[in-house]
């Protein structure tokens, strides 16, 4: 049996530091052109649109209010809270911390490894450092909650195997200093381990992690090794089943896609596990969105993926006395930690597909660190000559550079949503969702004709797509071609209507819209009647919608029906009293019963609030002057 480990026989704190800077050295080399990258997906709802980022109140918001952001991951939407704090919406702050995080996630790696007196420790750092399957985590900004995560994980991991290195000298009765300490790991442990699942959840599995290496020291789990890790079970339950619940409600995995019986789910589970371990022995390609394996591509024959994968666990558990338990626990962790990632649980991106390389960032260390292992021990069979000593230096060398410049191409990948998409395309052409996102970024930079094209062929892959018809509809609206927008904002709303839309989630986000634009369309167009119709079908889907209520008050002064523009532009300003356009039109409305008292007081406001309102600054100026005038006409009629 192995003997139990003790890390105070670790390297000199020196040398430790040395080892910290060559990691993030190394992250730094080969992660560089990600300072130079943009905001890509979802960035915006993480970061550049996150109006939660902006005040204090929003801090709250992020801590106490399980909505306000996709995932409650409080931990990570702090760090961008604070970031934006420093340097507002520059990307390149965002990037530093990724790769900064990133390298000292590889350092830790190496030193746990040396811990537990793991073969190839400081190779499995330099590999994770510089893996270009880790690109999608790090050059990701959104992804932050996978490197922070990862940092929390690892400290947690390493205070608990101090913990565990006191509690192997019980025997000898610690000393009140030892016992001290070994109190003091428990707890950092602890408290690691929340800061972890307040980043992302998916560290939940360190409890179950953490027997496998007690397991992997010593031969055997006491009930004593499991009591101490029923706190961080029942944490990362609880946690777990939070996410996996706003996973379904408010991110939207939910519907036909997920519509998978058990056999399947594990078709997709084990096809899913050698397509990692596959990535991570050989990276080529990769790409943002993988091709989605269809339902006959997840059953029958399929079943062999799982199968095959369980059969060499048990052929690693029944030879572990002569290859050592070393190759199972690096296994079982892999496994272990993609667990929530793997099928059996709802999760949003396999809408688009069953794997993504950002999911196996945690889980790679156990390969990673097997390879490592294995490499090392080869290599220490090699070296019986000077000669064979500089082959296999040349060796690692050539593997680790290899490594390296896959990354920083990878790293280019991700400048902006122009060539992340592209890039999708060009290696899946059936990326349906790469298509509208190619779209959206055309639309944006009003490249009209080219966001149509994209729309379209998103549309042929995925007729239901109710995303595609929607942003297709506002281009059209753009170009002001109104027959064709509505036609697809009908459809929009048709595909919700019959139950046939690709995300239902969506609903309360897109159906009030699409009425709301619509009723917008019939006013400029003159067709008050459809106008009105679709503006109160929005503000029935959505008591709160301040832009619809004000479209109706636009749509009625147009009419000349002054008492309802003004009825309906006060309950706008009920619920946004701070928009400065709500306040123009209101003002605009009563200049029109020639209650130029409130006309003045409404234009002020909205210049108040936006100073450079040149429409409101002009009818201030004329609601002014007709003002002067009535009182210049009363005092005339007086005299």
């Amino acid at each position: 049996m192995t003997q139990p480990w003790n890390l105070q026989s670790l390297p000199e704190l020196k040398k430790l530091w040395l080892g910290l800077l060559a990691c993030i050295l190394l992250a730094f080399t080969f992660h560089w052109p990600s300072l130079q990258n943009r905001y890509i997906w979802d960035d915006d709802q993480y970061v550049t649109q996150n109006m939660e980022l902006r005040s204090l109140d929003g801090l709250k918001n992020i801590w106490f209010k399980f909505h306000s952001e996709p995932q409650y991951y409080p931990l990570t939407h702090t760090t961008f809270w604070t970031e934006y704090q420093l340097w507002g919406l520059n990307p390149v702050g965002y990037h530093f911390d990724n790769i900064l995080l990133h390298g000292v996630n590889a350092f830790l790696v190496g030193l746990i490894l040396l811990s537990l007196g793991a073969q190839g420790a400081w190779l499995a750092a330099a590999i994770f450092a510089i893996h270009p399957v880790h690109v999608e985590s790090v050059a990701w900004i959104t992804e932050r909650k996978n490197v922070l995560s990862a940092l929390f994980y690892l400290l947690a991991f390493f205070s608990y195997l101090k913990f565990i290195s006191f509690s192997r000298f019980e025997k000898k009765k610690l000393n009140s200093e030892h016992f001290k300490n070994k109190w003091l790991a428990y707890t950092i442990s602890l408290l690691f381990f929340i800061c972890a699942l307040l980043s992302k959840t998916v560290t939940a599995s360190l409890p179950a992690a953490v027997l496998l290496v007690v397991w992997y020291r010593t031969g055997n789990i006491t009930r004593r090794d499991i009591f101490f890790t029923i706190p961080f079970f029942i944490l990362g339950i609880f946690f777990g089943i939070v996410t996996a619940r706003l996973e379904m409600t408010q991110v939207g995995a939910m519907g036909v896609e997920w519509s998978l019986t058990f056999v399947q789910r594990c078709g997709i589970a084990g096809r899913a596990l050698w397509f990692y371990m596959v990535k991570l022995i050989w990276p080529e390609p990769l790409m943002f969105i993988y091709p989605r394996w269809t339902l006959d591509q997840i059953s029958g024959w399929n079943l062999l993926f799982p199968v095959s994968f369980v059969t060499v666990l048990a052929g690693l558990l029944l030879y572990r006395k002569s290859c050592g338990r070393g190759p199972l626990v690096a296994l079982l962790f892999f496994a272990g930690t993609l667990f929530p990632a793997l099928g059996f649980l709802n999760v949003y991106p396999h809408r688009f597909s069953y794997v993504a390389d950002h999911f196996q960032y945690l889980a790679s260390i156990g390969i990673i660190s097997l390879f490592s292992a294995l490499l090392v021990a080869w290599f220490e069979k090699m070296k019986s000559t000077k000669l064979q000593t500089i082959c296999t230096s040349i060796v690692v060398i050539f593997l680790l550079l290899n490594l390296g410049m896959k990354t920083t191409i990878q790293n280019k990948i991700y400048y902006n949503a122009e060539t992340l998409w592209q890039d999708t395309i060009k290696k899946n052409k059936s990326a349906w969702i790469a298509y509208n996102n190619l779209g959206n970024y055309y639309l944006n930079e009003e490249k009209y004709d080219q966001a149509i094209g994209n729309y379209t062929k998103a549309l042929s892959l995925k007729p239901n797509f109710e995303y595609a018809h929607f942003n297709l509809a506002g281009v059209y609206r753009r170009m002001g071609i109104f027959d064709k927008a509505i036609e697809h904002y009908e459809k929009t709303v048709q595909l919700f209507a019959q139950g046939q839309s690709l995300n239902p989630a969506s609903r309360p986000v897109i159906l009030p819209e699409a009425h709301n634009t619509m009723g917008h369309i019939f006013t400029s167009m003159g067709r008050f009647d459809q106008a009105y119709a679709q503006l109160k079908l929005a503000v029935g889907l959505r008591p709160d919608y301040a832009e619809a209520y004000n479209n109706m008050g636009s749509a009625y002064l147009k009419q000349s029906r002054l008492k309802e523009a003004i009825d309906a532009f006060s309950k706008a300003l009920a619920l946004k009293p701070n928009n400065a356009k709500f306040h123009n039109n209101i003002g605009a409305a009563y200049a029109n019963t020639n209650d130029m008292n409130q006309a003045v007081y409404h234009f002020r406001r909205a210049l108040e609030i936006k100073p450079d309102y040149k429409n409101a600054e002009r009818n201030l100026a004329i609601a002014i002057a007709s003002l002067k005038e009535k009182e210049s006409g009363t005092s005339s009629n007086n005299n």
